[in-house]
């Protein structure tokens, strides 16, 4: 008989002190929009003498301390806000995305979704008691986002703080998953093992999956592994080849099976929190979750389309296009019709690239009319001052009225275009390709 012990019983982490204090503490707070929550982080982190100039990070006479109180008293203001947005009766769309997939989620799912979720690496850095050097890295990474930020469509949230609330629902859902055979032995069989090495070190990594880092385990020593993947540990023992290492590794295997399984209903509890969807660009997880639950959500469907949104659009462009609520609105609506007649994640993907495609074609159309538009627009005005100019008796000023009077009749139909291009999801793609293909997003 199958258990949850034999499948690696799930893991109760230690919470660490400082966000064990803030769960014993009362937080006053008023929830206000995530637009001027989000210029207020960056005015606040001003003030504290933190911000990135053309020579890097300036932190000159930053008080560690009072940044810390700042970023664990923000990060839960925010959280709060956004939870807060479940319960209106139209509740804004939001996805959930790891902080290293932020791009990609931003430019597959920024359209269609109100809020794209992540974990606040500042937060993280204060909860781990980073140094400055380490604060100094997360800062960076906030304001690379500060345009999608201050306008509310990327949030930065307290996820080590949401996980210490939910950690009995992750716990029971583990428990859950693991008592799966099917689902147990598909992430067993996923898993790639290195080693024994020389010294008795085993590297495990799940195929097809975006972890930076493999999982690290040593026979009969606890490593110390740091941020930047290095570790150290008392000597090793040098491999043995006459030894049966299989026990050994059979049970790492069983481990990481947990670990990976636990490690996807963390980011599901931290995204249903907020009434976020998970979404990912890893194809592990991504099938992991579709055997989890038989279905697929519309996010991560778009998360596998092609999309012809140019990878290095300047997220200030990119915060002002999903602006625009017309268009943005009409291309909700197009994806929406083509997603429900999807029946398959393949199906969905598949269709969602088509339509992408379409729109943009049809934004190339869009481009060459208002070209053309533009092109006559200025033609008339020529005339209409070329006329202002002959203009020098009484009769030539008449005329001269009258061809500038022309001119200005010449305007209304390029207007016209553009308001009414403005209303439609091709607009959204005129507006990005037309800009960012002389401009690169700084980083």
């Amino acid at each position: 008989m199958h258990t949850a012990e034999a499948a690696g019983e799930p893991r109760r982490l230690p919470l660490p002190p400082v966000l064990r204090r803030e769960l014993e503490e009362e937080h006053l707070v008023f929830p206000e929009t995530l637009a001027i929550l989000g210029k207020r982080r960056f005015e606040g982190l001003s003030a504290l003498n933190l911000r990135v100039t053309d020579r890097g990070l300036y932190a000159d006479g930053l008080d560690v301390e009072e940044l810390k109180r700042f970023a664990l008293d923000h990060a839960i203001e925010v959280a709060v806000s956004l939870q807060t947005q479940r319960f209106v009766e139209n509740p804004p769309a939001a996805v959930y995305s790891s902080l290293e997939e932020v791009e990609n989620t931003v430019l597959h799912c920024g359209l269609w979704a109100t809020h794209v979720v992540i974990p606040d690496p500042l937060f993280s850095a204060v909860v781990e008691e980073r140094d400055i050097y380490g604060i100094g890295d997360a800062a960076k990474l906030l304001f690379e986002l500060r345009p999608l930020i201050e306008s509310g469509l990327v949030v930065p949230v307290p996820a080590e703080f949401i996980g210490a609330l939910s950690v009995e629902e992750v716990l029971h859902a583990t428990k859950k998953d693991l008592l799966r055979t099917e689902l147990r032995e598909w992430v067993n069989a996923q898993l790639i093992v290195e080693g024994p090495t020389a010294r008795e070190a085993l590297f495990i990594t799940a195929q097809d999956d975006l972890d930076e880092w493999p999982i690290l385990r040593t026979l009969g020593r606890v490593p110390i592994v740091n941020d930047d993947g290095t570790f150290y540990s008392r000597m090793l023992e040098p491999y043995r080849p006459d030894f049966d290492y299989k026990p050994w590794v059979d049970q790492e295997k069983t481990a990481a099976t947990r670990y990976y399984v636990q490690a996807v209903n963390e980011k599901l509890a931290q995204a249903d929190f907020f009434g976020a969807t998970y979404t990912t660009r890893s194809l592990f997880r991504a099938n992991l979750l579709h055997k989890r639950t038989r279905s697929f959500a519309t996010e991560q469907a778009l998360m596998w389309t092609e999309t012809p949104i140019v990878s290095d659009v300047d997220f200030r462009l990119f915060a002002r296009v999903a602006d625009e609520d017309e268009a943005v609105a009409d291309y909700r609506s197009k994806m929406g019709r083509v997603l429900r007649r999807a029946a398959t994640l393949t199906d969905a993907a598949e269709s969602a690239t088509d339509l992408q495609e379409e729109l943009a074609d049809q934004a190339g159309k869009v481009n060459l009319r208002l070209h053309n538009s533009a092109l006559w627009l200025s033609l008339s005005a020529s005339f209409g001052l070329g006329a202002v100019a002959a203009g020098g008796t009484p009769f030539g000023w008449l005329l001269a009225g009258l061809g500038a009077g022309s001119a200005l009749k010449d305007f209304l139909p390029y207007f016209e275009k553009r308001k009414e291009a403005r209303l439609e999801a091709p607009w959204v793609w005129y507006s990005l390709q037309r800009k960012s293909s002389t401009r690169s997003r700084k980083r």
